[in-house]
């Protein structure tokens, strides 16, 4: 997996950008699919959080071996060991899916695959990109989770009437299936970096530390309400609004393609740290200012907030993915980026779960809104914190 001393290794580039995107899909072809399977196997509210959340538990868990796993020479056989644990899981979902626990042991075993691929795909991307193209790598980089969350609900609209909901998962097992040959005949060498990896210069600094704190922190607030939005929009679209499930994934699409056509030029802007904190904090702006304005029922207004959410959404992880350049520098970059990658997690633990707890007590949507944008709110005060650390000083 080395970066090419003359040049970016784009058969790698585009393989840790693939692999991440095939994560975000197995993550999130829950959402569109959720409404149906809710309608037909009768899930708890918050066992069906749950199926989300799960995500959460074993990334947070495996993110300190990931990094190390990713430093060592035995990368193929990890990629391919978790391509076959997803396969397996997606197959014993579509023949048991009246089961919740056995569903919810299936999303756990998708999780395995996902925590390797959430981290290891940036990193592989930044490692196979020369300097030239590590801006654009970030930026590429960022759409991961967008792309996946798009895949899935274009298929679901367009097969579900005629499949059901396990359409998803069917594509799932086409997905590892492809990235199993594609890896087969990928060349995998061990990185530069991971000769250093576990020397005295690359450990953190207490300086370090506390600005990762910072950012962690961050990630952790803003991914409880994304992840929320992200599992449980459909459900308020066609619970509340009353749309059709098929219908509402196409509601559910817009602030996700806007989220992809944010996220690659804020990656390409990050030129200094300083702007990527900047971006960072307009980017929290954006987005809490999206929650309050769908407070309001008005038609007009609704889709102003769906697509200042998915412009603030665009903005902000791909922020964040610059954050560990910015803080620790290149060499640390994926020792970083796992520890983040923490915050993120409990996030994504919290936010579905939140959420499900809510709809059975009967708690109004508009006041989810309006905590989720407090919630968003919150997070700027961590970024100008980071902010006069990393620069007050300069």
């Amino acid at each position: 997996m080395t970066t090419k001393s003359d040049g970016t290794n784009w058969n790698l580039f585009f393989f840790g950008f693939f692999i991440a995107v095939y994560a975000a899909f197995l993550q999130f072809k829950l959402t569109p699919a959720l409404p149906e399977m809710m309608q037909l196997y009768s899930y708890d509210p918050a066992v069906a959080g749950a199926f989300m959340s799960v995500y959460a538990i074993i990334g947070f868990f495996l993110s300190p071996l990931i990094g190390r796993w990713l430093s060592g020479q035995k990368v193929k056989q990890l990629i391919l060991a978790v391509l076959v644990c997803s396969f397996v899981a997606q197959g014993v979902a579509i023949f048991a899916s009246h089961s919740s626990v056995i569903m919810l042991a299936s999303r756990t075993m998708e999780a395995i695959t996902f925590a390797v691929f959430a981290i290891g795909g940036p990193v592989i991307v930044g490692q196979a990109a020369s300097e030239k193209f590590r801006p654009l790598g970030i930026g590429i980089s960022s759409t991961w989770m967008p792309s996946g969350i798009l895949i899935s609900s274009v298929a679901y609209y367009w097969f579900a009437d005629d499949f059901g909901w396990s359409v998803l998962w069917y594509f799932g097992l086409a997905g590892a299936l492809s990235l199993l040959l594609w890896t087969v005949l990928s060349n995998f060498n061990k990185p530069q970096a991971a000769t250093t990896a576990g020397k005295p210069s690359l450990s953190l600094t207490k300086a370090e530390e506390i600005s990762l704190l910072l950012a962690t922190s961050i990630f952790l607030l803003w991914s409880i309400q994304f992840n929320a939005y992200m599992t449980w929009f459909t459900t308020y679209v066609t619970d509340t609004l009353g749309y059709h499930p098929v219908d509402a994934v196409w509601v559910f699409m817009l602030p996700v393609i806007v989220i992809i056509f944010a996220n690659v030029p804020v990656g390409l802007a990050q030129t200094t740290g300083r702007i990527t904190l900047i971006l960072l904090t307009v980017g929290l702006v954006i987005q809490a200012l999206s929650w309050v304005l769908g407070l309001y029922k008005n038609e007009t207004f609704q889709v102003i907030a769906l697509i200042a959410y998915g412009i603030g959404a665009g903005i902000v992880p791909a922020a964040l993915f610059g954050c560990p350049k910015a803080i620790v520098g290149s060499e640390k970059y994926a020792m970083a980026f796992s520890r983040m990658m923490t915050g993120r997690y409990i996030g994504v633990f919290l936010g579905p779960i939140l959420i499900g707890i809510a709809i059975r007590q009967d708690i109004s949507w508009d006041l989810v809104m309006g905590i989720a944008a407090i919630m968003t709110a919150i997070p700027l005060i961590f970024a100008g914190l980071l902010y006069k650390r990393l620069y007050s000083r300069s």
